[in-house]
């Protein structure tokens, strides 16, 4: 993954991936982030801090992968 160009096409791919992969409920990403279901689901809403947004998704996203990765059988 090339950490240094991040963009709403690799956000976006990891909020679906945290609710359609790992489980996450919109619901609760909607409590973490602050936003509402809406907001989750439109994420390239022009009015939204992005990079606040960016830095969670990111966290959790790669905080899953690790925690796939150190699953036995996964």
């Amino acid at each position: 993954m090339n950490i240094k160009k991040i963009g709403f096409n690799e956000i976006s791919n990891w909020l679906k991936a945290l609710i359609m992969d790992y489980g996450f409920s919109i619901e609760t990403l909607s409590d973490y982030l602050l936003l509402t279901c809406e907001q989750i689901l439109w994420l390239s809403d022009e009015n939204l801090d992005k990079g606040r947004i960016f830095d969670k998704v990111a966290a959790l996203y790669l905080i899953s992968c690790k925690a796939r990765l150190e699953v036995p059988g996964k």
